[in-house]
């Protein structure tokens, strides 16, 4: 899978002018974006990339508990021993308030 094209499409779908989302929008654009990632984590479904991704996305938008969920689930990540994933779990834990994990 291309996560630089799914990062891509992340980007785009939250581009904006001038201004902050209002809450309906910030919701609505968190579903559409949460919606790519499903669609790229089905169709690339080994793509640790984007995995991290979606992790990251999660502790961004106030889900870190799920991103923790995800990311020591080791059906996502089975060898979970490089660097970024390890930057994206301190994230998510941070994040959480969970600094033990």
């Amino acid at each position: 899978g291309d996560s630089g094209l799914l990062h891509t499409r992340v980007s785009m779908a939250m581009m904006r002018g001038p201004g902050k989302f209002g809450p309906k929008e910030a919701e609505a654009k968190q579903a559409e974006v949460d919606a790519l990632f499903q669609r790229h984590l089905k169709a690339y479904p080994a793509d640790v990339p984007a995995k991290l991704f979606w992790a990251s996305w999660l502790s961004r938008t106030g889900r870190a508990d799920k991103a923790t969920a995800f990311l020591k689930d080791k059906a996502n990540f089975p060898d979970n021993t490089s660097e970024d994933y390890k930057r994206v779990l301190a994230l998510a834990l941070m994040t959480s308030g969970d600094r033990a994990g």
